[in-house]
């Protein structure tokens, strides 16, 4: 079990003491416990009185394919485009252009100059880690429960409106 997540006696935001937070369920999933927070929200509890606590917090890495130089060069050409992209719509709002100056050029320039300096700055840089990493993931955290803690005064309140026994006195 986690500890409460807060002291025994504090103040809320509007000045008013709260009692020690105590807690009223424990979920599997975050989803769960956030609509948890988003009933007693639309109920017109005060979820200020509330935290959610995540417990045996883990980051979890999931593979998503094998990285060479190639694929280096294609999503660095694609991260260096967008950002070429920006860079030249800033330019063509902010600017003055000569006269008969094309606008769509001036974008699809910098989309272009974007890409080629992006893929080359990825791939040579997944060329120089000589195979220490050569694949591509991505990270998320999650935890193994989410509980819903709640202030002591107004736990008999929250347990009401989620349909929820008392928790027992500690």
């Amino acid at each position: 079990m986690s500890m409460p997540p807060e002291s025994p006696s504090e103040r809320s935001a509007d000045g008013t003491e709260v009692g020690p937070p105590t807690l009223l369920a424990e979920y599997s999933e975050y989803d769960e416990a956030q609509k948890a927070i988003d009933t007693l929200s639309d109920s017109g509890f005060p979820v200020a009185a509330t935290s959610i606590v995540w417990n045996r917090l883990r980051r979890v890495e999931h593979v998503t394919g094998r990285k060479t130089a190639g694929t280096a060069f294609r999503d660095g050409a694609l991260s260096g485009a967008w950002f070429g992209s920006f860079i030249g719509l800033m330019l063509l709002f902010f600017v003055q252009r000569q006269d008969g100056a094309s606008g769509l050029a001036l974008v699809v320039t910098y989309l272009i100059v974007g890409a080629v300096a992006g893929g080359a700055w990825s791939a040579i840089g997944h060329l120089a880690q000589r195979g220490a990493r050569d694949f591509s993931s991505r990270n998320l955290m999650a935890a193994e429960s989410y509980q819903v803690w709640v202030d002591a005064d107004v736990i008999d309140k929250a347990a009401g409106i989620l349909g929820l026994p008392l928790p027992a006195a500690s």
